[in-house]
């Protein structure tokens, strides 16, 4: 940069020091005058540069930097039209502080565009116009130092120097106080510390320099007494735990030094206090050398922290995370670390309580953000397995930027679904910014990602911020097992205990011994972070690592159920254990004490014993614990069943948690019965009543007399076997969720007790049995018999319920059983039938209770009538088609043939039968078979009848045509035989009549993934989901066909569609809002391509020029983001 510019003659004529800066993200300086040089004891305006790296934020002091960016909203004092008054401390040349005060002007400026302009002097120079300090009472700087050297010189002469002290306060986040209580409060805190610098420190020199800054020369004898109990006073008079007074304490020697030197001690006492600023165990530190190097360090950093990202010179290092349930890699954390050429290795305790102090860490969390993202996605383009990394976020990337965009925009880009991406915010950012960070958490949970909480227990409001905020996991402290003995086993217990109540995720950090990993998983804690495992490392050395201690990734199923499973407490006196299974293979993952203490007796009882008796095929219990788990995966509600082992009586219970047949996980909990000596008693009616359970539906016992059921045993999710519930309202909600319409009021009849005690008397002596039409799991309807046992038939006692299959249901020629049935009760067969008085109530009926798709047109073909069953096929209302034509409705395709045949009808009065056509209904290709016929006022024709049938619906087609359908199974949309047919309509009409039309591929890649991710059942909710959406565009004239798993294509005529592109814009911000699916997480991402026929010679060539632009884009999207930095 060269030294001069043509405004440095009139600049450098002026005693006050300016600045001209870009106005941009760099800030870089521009120009600097012969009195800021002067001020900055720089001799050259290299030296200067050199000096400040050449950028605002080189000039300022770390704790007063402010983006220019922000000064109208960082509390700078606005003066008007873009000037603002400025008062920041700068480190001089020669290791100075010096204090400036001035005026920050945006103006614009030919050929530079808009700059900014600073001009500043010296705090000293204004304050010495006056003796004390208006507001404290406090002397000003220049008197100060003055009265400071006159009191050395005379310690000296006396014999006496060294006797006082150099200590300088500092009031962290005042800015804060003045905000939250007001100015007038921040004035009276000022003047109270001034008040107790007196009271405290009576009779010694004190200034007060500037808005939250004292200095004190301060009686040695004094220190630390009185200093901490000055401190405590003021700290109790605040009562804010985010706003605290800090102390530096510098002693300056035996030995007179200069006033310079005397002045550089304060600027020591400066660092000593700034090096305790966010430690909140520490009220005050003295100077020692080795904060001098720290100074150095905080100015390196500002000055190549640019040319650090430019140039490569921070890497990623990943640290991973390890589920203690099965030891697999679960995730892992993205560290930056700092490789530079000069200095060596930075470390992040030096570099980003800087960058955050400059409000400028923003950027490396973007940086770390990119790289992660980056290393993810060329992972998954290679079709390598992933798991989710984490990344940090500071409480200043919340004030100074939106890093929810910032998140979506790298996720969006790079194409990640958003379970990879995990945000860490640290528990003091949440204490000093909890406004801010509760909206910004809320709006990141809701955008489907997990926040979680870094560093649990590091602060003393841990409880407070679980009360305040929802979050995902919470990474406990590693200060508890820095010093781990029993009172930190117990409060990592109590948190582990208290995170699964509230549903979070726990993770330990900093576990190193064998010892501490062990206690973690025994008390459930899900994840482990730490050197027991591995240290931060690159990539390359995580892979090595990984194969060499054989540990695999965990999946992102696996993930999903085990989550779940994760947030079961284990620390109880109740027996419980946790599973993982793949089909028949179940593998016990842990089990408490008391479950392997109720195992006592038993052919396996550790974890071990258990697990190779599972996998064993000869174990006797084997197939009779696979048969339990099926009926835990049938039935999704919690079951028990009952086995001996080596003699022993045992109660097993659980639930499936989560997942299918394919992957599942699920809690059990085991009791020994053996010690009861009735089970020897009971035993041969307990094996007869279990042979009669086994053939029954539903077994019930009835209490007539307290009017209450108690279920045996049940089919029914309404009821667990041992439930006892009131008989009447238990009875009625049976009826109303599971009998038959026209069987309900028969069933509420048959089971009153009077009637049962009736039917079951002494002088009928039979069992009541009644047949009833009971719905199933799967919607259908079966005849179910239930017989009532009465156990005294003298009434008023109980009735033991049974209901199993109808013998009807089971019989295999039902049709020939029934006629001989109904003839052997002399069953009469014809009733007659009621004559109809009225036309009108016949048409009715027909168009409401007809299967048949009629329909009635006048003679200019609009529609006048058409039935319930014909609005129904095309799911439509009534007012969206009466009075309308074909051509209005637009499903037909081609209209001309349809119009051709219903004009001829019309005009000559004959009937066209099972006319064949194409139609879009609901946006699929349908073909229909018409009859239409001619409807007379009496011999005058006034317009036309008919109805139609779905050809795909006709029987005449048969089994195999049907398998050829051109209907998509799993969605009812077109397949891919469906769409070309449909192309082949489009393309006859452009044949013929130059109707012009498009085609439109829609492809959402990670819809593959879902369903080995998982599982089917997830897949085809989401498929159903994502279907509703696309089909929302898919208006009567578009046709939309599913051609591939995850592929869909729109053909649609070109006129009357020219916002389709926006449409299906609007349709791929719906998909990428679907965040969940059955509780998994989800993220997909639309892409498209469009072709009108007009670009190629045929359908074929459409289809082609389709794939070839899909491509394309994801090339090109590859592409771009594996080049950007």
């Amino acid at each position: 940069m060269k030294e001069s510019t043509p405004l440095d003659f009139h600049f450098d004529d002026l005693p006050e020091g300016i600045c001209v800066i870009e106005d941009n993200e760099k800030e870089k300086i521009l120009f600097a005058n012969q009195a800021l040089l002067h001020l900055y004891k720089c001799h050259s305006m290299e030296e200067f540069l050199s000096h400040t790296g050449g950028v605002l934020r080189g000039m300022v002091e770390l704790s007063d930097y402010r983006p220019l960016s922000e000064a109208g909203l960082s509390g700078i004092k606005p003066l008007g039209n873009d000037r603002f008054y400025v008062s920041f401390s700068c480190r001089t040349r020669d290791g100075h502080f010096r204090r400036m005060e001035g005026v920050l002007s945006r103006l614009v400026r030919e050929g530079t565009g808009t700059v900014w302009v600073l001009s500043v002097v010296p705090s000293n120079i204004i304050s010495s116009l006056s003796y004390r300090d208006d507001l404290t009472g406090l002397l000003t700087m220049p008197v100060f130092l003055k009265k400071m050297l006159a009191q050395a010189k005379k310690d000296e002469e006396e014999g006496a120097f060294g006797s006082y002290d150099s200590i300088y306060f500092n009031l962290t986040n005042f800015k804060i106080y003045n905000a939250s209580y007001g100015r007038e409060a921040g004035n009276r805190l000022l003047q109270k510390i001034a008040d107790d610098l007196r009271t405290y420190f009576p009779d010694e020199l004190a200034a007060h320099p500037e808005s939250d800054t004292f200095f004190l020369l301060g009686s040695r004898r004094r220190v630390p007494e009185a200093l901490e109990a000055m401190i405590r006073d003021i700290d109790r008079y605040i009562d804010d735990s985010s706003v605290r007074l800090k102390a530096g304490v510098c002693d300056f020697g035996k030995t007179v030094p200069p006033i310079t030197a005397l002045r550089n001690s304060f600027d020591l006492a400066k660092i000593a206090c700034d090096s305790i600023k966010t430690d909140g165990s520490r009220s005050w530190a003295f100077y020692e050398d080795s904060m001098g190097s720290m100074l150095e360090n905080r100015a390196y950093v500002l000055r190549h922290f640019d040319r650090a990202l430019r140039e490569g010179h921070i890497r990623i290092y990943f640290q991973p995370v390890i589920r203690t349930l099965t030891g697999k890699l679960c995730g892992m954390e993205a560290l930056a670390r700092w490789e530079d050429p000069d200095k060596g290795l930075l470390t992040p305790g030096i570099f980003i309580p800087v960058l955050e102090g400059a409000r400028i860490i923003d950027k490396l969390d973007r940086y770390v953000l990119e790289a992660a993202a980056r290393f993810l996605a060329e992972r998954r383009r290679q079709g390598l397995p992933v798991v989710p990394v984490s990344v940090n976020l500071s409480r200043v990337d919340f004030e100074v930027s939106q890093p929810l965009d910032m998140v979506e925009e790298v996720v969006k880009r790079y194409r990640l679904p958003r379970r990879l991406i995990r945000m860490e915010i640290t528990e003091s950012a949440l204490v000093k910014s909890e406004k801010v960070l509760k909206k910004a958490i809320a709006a990141f949970r809701k955008a489907g990602y997990e926040c979680w909480l870094d560093d649990f227990g590091s602060q003393y409001s841990s409880l407070n911020v679980l009360h305040t905020f929802y979050l995902d996991e919470l990474k406990i402290d590693m200060a508890f097992l820095r010093h781990f003995n029993e009172r930190s086993r117990k409060i990592i217990k109590s948190i582990v205990v208290m995170a699964k109540t509230l549903g979070i995720h726990t993770l330990a950090e900093g576990a190193e011994t064998r010892e501490q990993v062990e206690f973690l998983r025994s008390i459930g804690c899900e994840k482990i972070q730490g050197f027991y495992y591995s240290c931060p490392r690159p990539w390359q050395d995580i892979e090595q690592w990984m194969k060499g201690k054989k540990i695999d990734m965990e999946s992102a199923a696996e993930e999903a159920v085990l989550n779940r499973v994760g947030l079961v407490n284990v620390v109880t006196h109740e027996p419980v254990a946790l599973y993982l299974g793949r089909g028949s293979h179940i593998k016990l993952l842990l089990q408490n004490e008391a479950h392997e203490g109720n195992l006592k007796g038993a052919t396996a009882v550790t974890a071990e014993e258990v697990n190779r008796a599972l996998a064993d095929p000869d174990f006797p219990l084997r197939e009779k614990f696979l048969a339990f788990v099926k009926r835990l995966l049938a039935r999704q509600e919690r079951q028990t069943m009952t086995f001996t082992d080596n003699g022993f009586y045992f109660q097993l219970s659980g639930e499936i948690l989560a997942g299918d047949e394919n992957l599942y996980a699920g809690e059990t909990s085991v009791y020994n019965l053996a010690s009861d000596e009735r089970m020897k008693k009971t035993e041969s009616l307990d094996s007869l009543l279990r042979r009669t359970v086994s053939i029954c539906d539903e077994l019930s016992l009835y209490h007539t007399e307290e009017g209450t059921l108690e279920v045996l045993e049940t089919t029914s999710s309404l009821f667990h076997p041992g439930d006892q519930m009131p008989a009447k309202d238990t009875f009625h909600r049976f009826a109303e969720r599971r009998v038959h319409d026209e069987d309900r009021e028969r069933f509420l009849h048959f089971v009153e007790p009077s009637v049962l005690y009736s039917l079951g008397s002494e002088k009928n002596r039979y069992v009541p049995c009644e047949l009833f039409r009971v719905r199933e799991r799967n919607g259908n309807y079966v005849w179910k018999e239930l017989d009532a046992y009465l156990l005294d038939h003298r009434g008023g006692k109980d009735i033991l319920l049974m209901m199993m299959g109808a013998a009807i249901e089971r019989a295999w020629d039902r049709e020939a059983f029934l006629n001989a049935f109904v003839r052997s009760l002399a069953v009469a067969g014809d009733r007659g039938t009621e004559e109809w008085r009225k036309k009108a109530a016949v048409f009715s009926s027909f168009q409401t209770e007809s299967h048949i798709k009629w329909f009635v047109k006048d003679r200019n073909r609009r529609f006048v009538a058409v039935s319930r069953e014909f609005l129904s096929y095309y799911g439509l209302t009534a007012d969206k088609v009466l009075g309308k034509t074909d051509e209005e409705m637009a499903w037909h395709v081609d209209n001309e043939p349809f119009k051709h045949i219903e004009e001829t009808v019309i005009a000559k009065g004959i009937t066209a039968r099972h006319a064949i056509g194409s139609c879009l209904v609901r946006g699929r290709l349908k073909t229909i078979a018409a009859t239409k016929f001619p409807v007379y006022d009496g011999r005058k024709i006034t317009g036309l009848a008919g109805y139609f049938h779905d050809m795909a619906e006709e029987k005449v087609l048969g089994q195999e045509e049907r398998k050829l359908s051109f209907v998509d199974s799993e969605t009812g949309l077109a397949s891919y035989r469906g769409m070309i047919a449909a192309g082949l309509t489009y393309e006859d009409s452009y044949q013929r009549r130059q109707v012009e039309y498009m085609a439109m591929q829609v492809n959402i890649p990670a819809m593959n993934e879902v369903e080995h991710a998982f599982g089917y059942k997830v897949h085809q909710a989401l498929l159903a989901k994502v279907v509703d959406i696309l089909s929302a565009l898919s208006l009567p004239d578009i046709s939309l066909s599913r051609i591939s798993l995850s592929s869909f294509i729109f053909l649609f005529k070109k006129e009357g569609h020219k916002d389709m592109e926006k449409r299906i814009l609007e349709a791929a911000e719906k998909i990428h809002e679907i965040k969940e699916i059955e509780g998994f997480p989800i993220t997909l991402y639309l892409q498209y391509a469009m072709v009108s026929r007009r670009e190629t010679s045929s359908l074929d060539g459409m289809l082609q020029l389709l794939t070839n632009r899909l491509a394309h884009e994801e090339k090109e999207m590859t592409e771009n983001s594996a080049g950007k930095p």
